[in-house]
């Protein structure tokens, strides 16, 4: 619905509202499994799992949409999901802990562990899985992010963020200015300086760190990152 609140079914003429706070989580089959909801589940189903224990599973005419329900699905909930503070959990004298703080460790932690994993796995020619990187990569997009544009005159910082709908970036720098890039006006990303000789980016220091986006319009915006 309007304001992303609620998730609206019909059906021959009834209908239902699902506030996205009651929902769970949004599974693929091979988690659905796990729920015992006597029936087969496959590629193209997704299972969202209710509070109340409920679980409603939808089937999809191909893998592709029902990647991009889950993923998009999967960010609105956890965008709607109610944060509040405890109280009198921590020791005493310790100010109380929020369930935000601890959620930013959480995933402070799921990073850390992320990145040796994917340190070990490179090691051991073995990558992450490709669909958990992408989400954890999109989840980050629609919270947004700070990051180094490549310039003239340096670096410059500037926040980064994807709107819910997965159609744009929206680039804000510290001045106040801004721009949006539809995604479907993107025409390639070139990793590194070889793959970005050939965009004419005269002036620039494009090294191995960096990556340029190319708009269909001919401009190229170049991210510069700390590391590969």
């Amino acid at each position: 619905k309007r304001g992303h609140d609620e998730f609206l079914m019909i059906f021959e003429g009834q209908h239902r509202d699902i506030p996205l706070k009651d929902i769970v989580h949004i599974r693929t089959c091979h988690e659905a499994r796990k729920l015992g909801l006597g029936f087969a589940v496959d590629e193209r189903c997704a299972t969202v799992e209710l509070q109340s224990g409920e679980c409603i599973t939808f089937k999809f005419g191909h893998v592709e949409a029902c990647e991009r329900f889950i993923l998009c699905m999967r960010i609105l909930v956890e965008k709607k999901r109610p944060r509040f503070a405890s109280h009198g959990i921590g020791p005493a004298g310790e100010a109380p802990l929020s369930a935000r703080s601890m959620g930013s460790c959480a995933s402070s932690a799921s990073a850390a562990a992320a990145t040796r994993q994917g340190a070990s796995s490179r090691g051991a020619g073995v990558g992450l899985d490709p669909k958990a990187q992408v989400e954890a990569f999109v989840r980050q997009m629609v919270a947004g992010c700070q990051l180094n544009v490549v310039g003239p005159a340096g670096l410059m910082q500037v926040r980064c963020s994807m709107d819910a709908d997965l159609k744009a970036l929206q680039f804000n720098a510290p001045d106040g200015s801004g721009r949006e890039v539809q995604l479907r006006t993107i025409r390639a990303v070139h990793a590194g300086a070889a793959e970005a000789a050939s965009l004419g980016l005269d002036g620039l220091a494009v090294d191995q760190c960096c990556a340029t986006v190319e708009l269909l319009s001919g401009d190229c915006i170049t991210f510069k990152f700390p590391d590969l």
